[in-house]
């Protein structure tokens, strides 16, 4: 699963899919940053 480039402003006011999948996830979730 890949991370969104998102201020800490914007994941709180927008939500975040993958901090919600990481978050309640009951098997372990990889992420990666993909630079643009």
């Amino acid at each position: 699963m890949t991370t969104n480039g998102r201020s800490n402003i914007e994941e709180k006011l927008l939500g975040s899919t993958t901090e919600h999948i990481v978050r309640y996830s009951k098997i372990p979730v990889l992420t990666i940053r993909v630079e643009r």
